[in-house]
């Protein structure tokens, strides 16, 4: 305990049972998230989702119909890159308004590191998109992990630690994974993403910007919101 003190007192900040355990917490789930994304990838790499993962897609075009895909191209069109970066630098260009700077790195690092992340991962992985039926939009890239669930997620968990400590947090919250959720989704539905693909999206977007927030000293989340 003594030493964790000792190191944050050269930056004038007290260190109690709170921060520590905020810390401890946020190691927590970096780890679990960590071991949840090496999991799926293992099990990718080896084929042993795939089965698992064809059936909840046919499953869920089952639903299928015009109606459907226009609310779903609609949807993911809300995650894609254009969107994301729109809101993003919205949020950036709020935040050096009020000079928030340790808000503004948060954001602006965690969401540049899920963009390098994606690409990385996706050449490590070169998982092939599923086939399984026409697709009504046009992809090119390689599949795991999503990218729309990796920069919604990034975006997502974010603007969640900003607004953390205000009396928004929970309504932050909802509207932060519902829409993670939907975009997830429509992708699954317009058959251009296996369940895996989103879920370690997910994964290294939550691991990714907690891991920048402990560099940045975020355990104290910085008020966003009022």
């Amino acid at each position: 305990m003594s030493f964790f003190r000792n190191v944050y007192a050269k930056y004038n900040r007290s260190v109690g049972r709170t921060t520590l355990g905020k810390l401890c917490l946020a190691f927590g789930i970096f780890l679990v998230v960590t071991t949840l994304f090496v999991y799926i990838a293992r099990e990718v790499v080896e084929g042993e989702t795939l089965h698992d993962d064809r059936t909840v897609l046919l499953r869920l075009n089952h639903f299928a119909s015009p109606t459907l895909d226009h609310i779903m191209i609609g949807i993911t069109t809300a995650g894609d890159v254009i969107t994301v970066l729109t809101i993003t630098l919205s949020l950036l260009g709020l935040l050096a308004y009020r000079k928030n700077w340790q808000a503004f790195a948060q954001v602006a690092f965690g969401m540049l590191g899920a963009v390098l992340l994606n690409l990385v991962l996706k050449l490590v992985f070169e998982r092939d998109r599923p086939h399984l039926w026409t697709w009504i939009i046009h992809e090119s890239s390689y599949s795991f992990p999503s990218g729309h669930a990796m920069l919604t997620g990034a975006l997502s968990f974010s603007i969640i630690l900003l607004a953390w400590r205000t009396k928004w947090r929970w309504w932050v919250v909802t509207v932060g994974v519902v829409y993670m959720v939907l975009i997830g989704l429509s992708r699954m539905y317009l058959g251009v993403h296996y369940p895996t693909d989103i879920l370690a999206g997910w994964c290294v977007s939550l691991a990714w910007v907690l891991a920048v927030a402990t560099l940045l000293n975020a355990v104290r989340w910085p008020r966003l919101l009022k």
